[in-house]
């Protein structure tokens, strides 16, 4: 997913810039470049600067609510042209030259997209004070915001969609930038309202960089990987995995590296994983939990013996995608589990598996 919100920050850049200056084209190695240097940013941020995760995590929770409050008020108060409600909740318009089946199982992944990575906060509980509380309390609470959010903010988007056409095939390469730009009239305006998600995906690059590197650094503390010795290393002085930390880089900047090829086979993988994981992880590990919320609040987890690295300079949570549907990703988990960091541990500490294979 971390590929994909780079994917989706360089697009909404890109897109600006197109309706800024009519005259430029987007060319398809535009958008992995800017993805790359997303992606490299990120890197610096959680290697350089692991102090600062946490604050940008609470900052852009309040930004996260703030930017959906003024997109929703700006676009419903500024389109003068909405949707009758039977266009948004009743009309089928099927453009695709698939059957009707299937193609309402390809208009899910919209919503889909916005059900994954709610167990970005159990990636990190091993560097959350009282993480057997927290971290639960941070899924339920996000799979419930990220529901009710990405619900009015699609709704409101559809309401101010103007011409279908001429929105599909904006040459912004984004629909969203094109139907702020039907809605207020203003290039400066539609700008300004695309910032402010490009803000959001920017800081959900960090926390999606974050959790995937810490569960890279699990399985290579398990042995699990190959080159575990490398990957389960703890830098001493900056107390991050740096290592893993740069693999799940890498990784995801060649999952970028498949637009350079074929829009196609992109597009497949991002949907095999968005559909992959709403089905796997999102439907059967959070609906079941959701039903017994009782139990996640009140049932104590166990804690793994060995710990990763928890110094007083790490973030204390982390942010899980799921707000405004498919954009505003990894905002709501961060201050929900906002539990201070435990002390530091010895390094040697970390070096040493938790769980002993056989």
């Amino acid at each position: 997913m971390g590929a994909t919100n780079n994917f989706i920050g360089a697009n909404f850049i890109l897109g600006q810039a197109n309706l800024s200056f009519p005259g430029y084209t987007i060319e398809r190695w535009h958008t992995v470049l800017l993805g790359y240097l997303i992606a490299l940013s990120c890197t610096t941020v959680n290697i350089y600067g692991p102090h600062l995760l946490d604050r940008i995590s609470r900052g852009i929770l309040v930004w996260n609510i703030l930017s959906f409050i003024v997109v929703i008020v700006v676009i419903l108060a500024t389109n003068n042209h909405k949707q009758p409600a039977s266009f948004v909740f009743k009309d089928f318009q099927n453009f695709t030259g698939f059957g009707t089946a299937f193609t309402a199982i390809l208009g899910l992944l919209q919503s889909s997209f916005g059900a994954n990575c709610f167990d970005a906060p159990a990636h990190m509980t091993e560097e959350m004070k009282n993480a057997s509380q927290e971290a639960p309390k941070a899924i339920v609470m996000s799979v419930y915001l990220g529901a009710i959010t990405g619900f009015i903010f699609l709704v409101s988007v559809c309401f101010c969609i103007s011409d279908i056409n001429a929105t599909a095939t904006s040459t912004t390469g984004v629909p969203l930038i094109q139907i702020f730009y039907d809605s207020t009239q203003s290039v400066v305006g539609a700008c300004f309202l695309s910032s402010l998600i490009v803000v959001i995906v920017l800081a959900a690059t960090n926390s999606l960089l974050a959790e995937g590197s810490r569960s890279l650094f699990a399985f290579a503390r398990d042995h699990g990987l190959p080159f575990s010795h490398i990957f389960s290393k703890v830098e001493p002085k900056k107390k991050v995995p740096v290592y893993a930390i740069l693999l799940a880089c890498a990784v995801q900047m060649a999952m970028n590296s498949i637009y350079f090829g074929t829009l196609t086979g992109f597009n497949t993988v991002v949907s095999i994983a968005t559909e992959g994981f709403c089905e796997t992880v999102s439907f059967r590990s959070y609906v079941v939990p959701l039903l017994m919320i009782d139990q996640i609040f009140l049932t104590p987890c166990l804690s793994s013996p060995v710990s990763l690295h928890t110094s007083p300079v790490m973030p204390k949570s982390f942010l899980a995608p799921g707000l405004w549907a498919d954009m505003a990703s990894t905002s709501m988990s961060s201050a929900l589990s906002s539990s201070s960091s435990l002390p530091s541990r010895s390094i040697s500490r970390l070096s040493t598996p938790s769980i002993k294979t056989t």
